[in-house]
């Protein structure tokens, strides 16, 4: 059987970009990334790569922002290579995240198993450890818990892994919503429901605690859906965008009737608690 050559992408980006690049070499054909100190690199089987539709697919980034350039590299047992770049993730002793084909280390408090796939969500971007340290900082146990744009379902397993009585996992993306599940089984998580949608699917919904690590966009616009799903007291944790972002959130989260309670901040990335008034 002759093995498939692959084409690699080396991207260069910043920080900020290396996630809608990923997304959007993902829909150009693309199956494998990394991610380096730079940018992104990605490869696709040779006989599926077009390079004028990966130029048109990252021409909607300025070119002093994302450049990039492509080359033939030879076969190779790729999920061997991803696996063995693939690290776990320690947060101090608190919680450790490691892939399924890794053994879990002693002495921490919660483990979880996450294999990504595609979907975000690994504990290796500091949004999602922000988000992490916000549950430390006050645990959902007891509480119903929302987990708004779950990609690997990551922060839904840890609230019901530390006692919340009820999760649900809400993505838009069909690929989150069944890698979520993958991750569900994984853990034996049996207090979490997962829904394909998005914020139209909350009115009637009641819940303690909200998650929303996504981005500054979607957050202002989604939060007039979060406020009625939360009562007097009920929680909401957020994250997904820059420290020079929480004004206009925190402006916007004020409208709602949510007061600041607690700030995060990793590496310029942000994490805002809020409580309801």
């Amino acid at each position: 059987m002759v093995k498939p050559e692959y084409i690699e992408a080396v991207v260069t980006a910043p920080a900020e970009l290396r996630d809608p690049v990923i997304a959007l070499l993902a829909e150009a054909g693309f199956s494998m990334f990394e991610e380096s100190d730079t940018g992104v690199m990605a490869w696709v089987i040779e006989s599926d790569f077009d390079e004028e539709v990966l130029a048109d697919t990252l021409s909607v980034f300025s070119q002093e922002d994302v450049q990039y350039e492509v080359r033939k590299v030879e076969s190779q047992n790729w999920n061997e290579v991803w696996e063995e770049n693939y690290p776990s993730v320690f947060l101090d002793d608190f919680c450790q995240v490691t892939p399924s084909f890794r053994e879990a280390e002693e002495g921490f408090t919660y483990s979880l198993v996450i294999d990504p796939k595609m979907s975000f969500g690994t504990g290796h971007h500091e949004t999602t450890r922000l988000m992490m340290k916000q549950l430390r900082a006050h645990s959902p146990a007891g509480l119903r818990v929302l987990d708004m744009g779950s990609g690997t379902g990551i922060l839904g397993l840890l609230a019901a892994r530390m006692g919340a009585t009820q999760v649900i996992g809400i993505d838009n993306d069909p690929w989150c919503f069944e890698n979520a599940g993958e991750n569900l089984r994984l853990n034996s998580i049996l207090n979490m429901e997962l829904l394909l949608g998005d914020a139209k699917d909350l009115p009637g919904r009641s819940f303690d605690l909200i998650l929303a690590n996504i981005n500054r966009n979607v957050l202002l616009a989604d939060l007039p859906a979060y406020a009625p799903c939360l009562g007097s007291g009920g929680l909401l944790f957020i994250s997904g965008f820059y420290r020079e972002d929480e004004p206009a959130l925190i402006q916007a989260a004020d409208n709602e009737g949510f007061t600041l309670q607690r700030s995060l901040s990793d590496n310029n990335w942000s994490s805002l608690a809020f409580v309801k008034r």
